[in-house]
């Protein structure tokens, strides 16, 4: 018998772990927040307590909306909901690069301060009275006494101290360093293959901070996405006596699909396929009439119980019970509620 089934993949679960793991950020930001004004009071002034406190809220109320978005969630996830959720965490996202930058930048003067450095630019005092916005004023003065900068000019240290206070704004690559390397330390933590790592940190046109890090972040939830559905396709069938070699479980770059092929002892094979636009495929061949079931439904039924990927929409494309070496392929949706 063969037996082909194809589906859609959605996971509630993958996106609730990606909010609770935002929501642990902000906290962390509240949390560095409060011992960074606490940690340099002698930096402290009227216009930088102002621009903590702004963080601050943004970060709480980021929170907030955090957990209305995860409880309205349910326990399924539909392909819509994960673009959503893709554009959230990058709400998400500005918030922790502005973090970041400030911190980082008192950070650094309080270091200049305790070493008695100064970071001269010439023309600097100049440049920054002509500056009537007074959060990016300061801003540029910490950068400015942070050596990493010595060797910017003071356009380069403008641009720099604006991505910093807004994401959004796209600067030269140079600029952006600090925040391609944190990406790919998280890509590779996440396992994200080398070459979609080297695809989101080798930009060299103008970027802004905050495109680098969503891409890095569709990268991780795109990989989150699809180990899900092989983890809970290779436990179900394992459990069933098949064997799953780790060289059968190969990652098609042209597609981006994942194939899985299973065999047991008594010849009998599965295949799997799995791709980022939700599509899953399965096909079971090599049984003697209808006896594949036997496979096919403790299978759905785990999917759906066990590793809360719901069946829908299913389409069956190829099923013919009559001769031991044929078949069966088939198609349908999954729905995750994990």
């Amino acid at each position: 018998m063969s037996h082909q089934e194809q589906a859609t993949l959605e996971y509630a679960g993958a996106c609730k772990q990606m909010l609770d793991e935002a929501q642990k950020q902000l906290q962390q930001i509240l949390e560095s927040a409060k011992a960074t004004v606490e940690g340099s009071s002698s930096l402290m002034d009227s216009t930088l307590e102002s621009m903590m406190g702004d963080l601050s809220e943004s970060a709480t109320e980021m929170m907030r909306s955090i957990s209305q978005r995860r409880d309205s969630m349910g326990s399924t996830a539909y392909r819509i909901e994960i673009d959503s959720t893709r554009q959230f965490l990058s709400a998400v996202n500005s918030v922790v690069l502005k973090s970041n930058a400030l911190q980082t930048a008192i950070r650094g003067a309080f270091i200049s301060k305790m070493e008695s450095h100064t970071q001269y630019i010439n023309g600097l005092d100049e440049y920054l009275a002509s500056i009537t916005d007074e959060k990016l004023r300061k801003m540029i003065g910490l950068l400015a006494r942070n050596k990493a900068h010595k060797d910017l000019s003071l356009e380069e240290l403008r641009e720099l101290a604006e991505s910093k206070l807004d994401p959004s704004k796209k600067v030269r690559r140079k600029l952006v360093n600090d925040t391609v390397i944190e990406v790919r330390e998280r890509m590779v933590a996440e396992k994200v293959s080398a070459e979609n790592i080297e695809k989101v940190s080798s930009v060299t046109e103008e970027v802004s901070p905050l495109e680098i890090m969503d891409s890095a972040t569709t990268e991780i939830f795109d990989e989150r996405l699809r180990r899900s559905a092989v983890q809970a396709i290779v436990k179900s069938i394992s459990a069933k006596g098949f064997i799953v070699k780790k060289e059968n479980i190969r990652h098609i770059k042209e597609t981006d699909t994942v194939k899985i092929t299973a065999m047991k002892p008594g010849g009998q094979k599965a295949e799997f396929s799995i791709d980022l636009t939700g599509k899953f495929m399965y096909h079971f061949q090599g049984y003697e009439g209808q006896a594949c079931q036997k496979d096919i439904s403790p299978l759905e039924r785990d999917l759906e119980e066990v590793y809360g990927i719901k069946l829908t929409d299913k389409k069956t494309i190829w099923d013919n019970p009559d001769k031991l070496t044929q078949s069966h392929h088939a198609e349908m949706k999954v729905r995750g509620d994990s």
